[in-house]
């Protein structure tokens, strides 16, 4: 059981949001009832964060270590697998089950950084934009 205060409040879009302490040592229960992904964070502890995922279906899955899954029970038919990560968002692809084995192999890539000399700002965007764009100088 936790023993620190925290103060716990919801970002969501589809489900009603909820600010609450939650005492020490207390399970407060909530109830999300529209799929959606839900952010949670705490007020007094800025490293802790949760994510709920609500789904209207019974197929869910944590990776291993690997990255692996396994979907089991999927009755034969088409179904369009959602893949979501917190950093790299939500991607998507096509999966035909049948009497065998679905086994659909799916790579999420970070975006890519680009760096740039800010001196060189205005020949991109145009010398008054320029000015007002939030840059910041990178770490030699």
């Amino acid at each position: 059981m936790d023993r620190l205060l925290h103060n716990l409040h919801s970002a969501s879009n589809d489900n009603p949001t909820f600010n609450r302490t939650q005492p020490r040592g207390r399970v407060i229960p909530v109830t999300f009832s529209k799929p959606e992904i839900i952010q949670l964070n705490c007020d007094l502890h800025s490293w802790m964060r949760a994510w709920v995922v609500v789904a209207d279906h019974p197929f869910y899955a944590l990776s291993n270590e690997a990255g692996e899954f396994v979907l089991p029970n999927v009755p034969p038919g088409k179904y369009v697998l959602q893949i979501w990560q917190e950093t790299l968002g939500t991607t998507s692809r096509e999966v035909n089950v049948g009497a065998e084995d679905a086994r659909v192999t799916v790579e999420l890539k970070a975006a890519t950084l680009i760096l740039f000399d800010a001196s060189h700002a205005a020949e991109c965007v145009g010398s008054a934009r320029a000015r007002s764009l939030p840059l910041r100088r990178a770490q030699s």
